[in-house]
C-alpha cells in the first residue's frame, strides 16, 4: 500500500466530513449549493449534499484501506 493512497483517501474522507458538518452552509453560501436548493428544494438538497458527502467519505475510507486502488500507469 502506497503512502500517498492513504494519504489522499484519509484527505478525503475528512473533507467530506467537514462538509457534513457544515452542509447548511455549503447550500447557503455556494453556488453549486444555491443550485441544489433550486432543483430540489431546502429540505431535499439537504439530503442530497449529505448522500454525495457520504458518499465521497466512504469511497476515501475505502482508498485509504487499500479496498479501492486508484488505477496505476
Amino acid at each position: 500500500m502506497r503512502k500517498d493512497q492513504v494519504l489522499m483517501g484519509v484527505l478525503i474522507a475528512v473533507v467530506s466530513l467537514v462538509g457534513i458538518a457544515s452542509d447548511r452552509w455549503l447550500l447557503a453560501r455556494t453556488r453549486k449549493g444555491q443550485a441544489l436548493v433550486k432543483w430540489f428544494g431546502e429540505e431535499t438538497a439537504l439530503w442530497v449534499l449529505r448522500g454525495i458527502l457520504a458518499a465521497f467519505a466512504i469511497l476515501g475510507a475505502l482508498l485509504a484501506s487499500d479496498v479501492v486502488r486508484p488505477i496505476q500507469w
